[in-house]
């Protein structure tokens, strides 16, 4: 048998796929061992939900994947901006009935899946430096108003790390509410990396509180230090002057308001 056909048979058998898979996460949880305990600590912590007093939750957007969920205030919101679109619009269109307009930004589609007939389409990127084809969060922002009720939606496949880090906090205070999808958590194995992340969260939470925190199960997921954590979360973030009642002890989560991502997979439950 030439030798390229056995190279290939060995490669693909279910026994060198295993043994592979046994030796990189093996590698992989020697890597997460290093991590300082202290700031391992720190990171789930800043994944920790804020409980708060009597806050009405919903879940807008499709019935798997591509929805978050919503605090309504009972308020008029002004503007929704939106980054990554891409094949899926339903969160968009689901508040399209309570935002007065939505600008829509993705540089990888040319036009929306959907019609929504108060939003306008922009096939500009996000990025954390201005570059023609793509704008930062300083640029969206700037026309904003004190006082306005806006919103803010980022699901960019990972951009979102760097692009939150170098814009300036000041720029987060215009949203009364941030849903994100944060991508690669399982990095945290590079220091670099971990110091990041660790930092974007504390931007996001200092004038926000983050009020849920879901496990899109289509991701990977991991126990991490005795942790379970999925490689990718769906996050909201409410506006801190805009809640007056009580912040509770962090307790079991109501998930009744989340969905599965991938509705043929179990959900992912947090315990942090």
């Amino acid at each position: 048998m030439p030798f390229k056909i056995v190279k290939t048979l060995i490669r693909n058998s279910t026994l060198t796929k295993s043994s592979i898979f046994r030796t990189e996460r093996w590698l992989r949880d020697e890597l997460y061992a290093e991590i300082p305990e202290a700031d391992f600590h720190e990171f789930v912590e800043l994944l920790s939900i804020d409980r708060l007093e009597s806050i009405s939750l919903t879940r807008e957007g499709s019935a798997y994947d591509g929805g978050y969920v919503f605090c309504d205030l009972g308020v008029e919101y002004d503007k929704l901006i939106s980054f990554g679109v891409g094949d899926n619009c339903d969160f968009e269109v689901a508040l399209s009935r309570l935002v007065r307009e939505i600008d829509l930004y993705d540089h990888t589609v040319d036009e929306l899946p959907l019609q929504i007939k108060n939003g306008t389409f922009h096939r500009i990127g996000l990025s954390h430096v201005s570059m023609r084809g793509f704008a930062t969060l300083h640029e969206v922002s700037k026309d904003l108003l004190a006082g306005q009720h806006n919103l803010l939606k980022i699901d960019i496949e990972g951009g979102e790390w760097i692009s939150i880090d170098l814009a300036d906090a000041e720029v987060l205070t215009n949203y009364s509410q941030i849903f994100l999808e944060l991508h690669n958590l399982h990095q945290i194995d590079d220091s670099d990396r971990l110091e990041q992340y660790t930092k974007v969260l504390k931007k996001l939470r200092k004038n926000h509180y983050l009020i849920s925190i879901h496990g899109n199960n289509w991701s990977p997921y991991s126990v991490i230090r005795g942790v379970p954590i999925p490689d990718t979360v769906e996050i909201t973030l409410l506006k801190k002057d805009l809640y007056e009642g009580a912040l509770l002890k962090k307790s079991d989560k109501d998930l009744t308001y989340c969905s599965r991502n991938n509705p043929n997979k179990p959900e992912y439950r947090l315990i942090f």
